[in-house]
């Protein structure tokens, strides 16, 4: 991950991490997602306040307020 920041990088597991600009899945950068609400929800998928996203791809048509992870 060269273009992470390492004092202010975050592991966030499930191959996802962010640092104070950016969020990452297995090292590559995912972009414009919004790293102060970036989170892991679990079984390859993250979200952020504007969008959700699968194994570091956006979903599309998925809203982030009413996603659930599928079972």
């Amino acid at each position: 991950m060269n273009d992470a920041s390492s004092s202010s990088f975050t592991d966030l597991g499930d191959g996802y991490g962010k640092d104070t600009w950016k969020a990452f899945y297995r090292g590559n950068v995912i972009h414009g997602a919004s790293t102060s609400s970036f989170q892991n929800l679990g079984k390859g998928y993250a979200k952020d306040t504007w969008k959700v996203y699968y194994r570091g791809e956006e979903v599309s048509g998925a809203s982030p307020s009413s996603f659930r992870v599928p079972k």
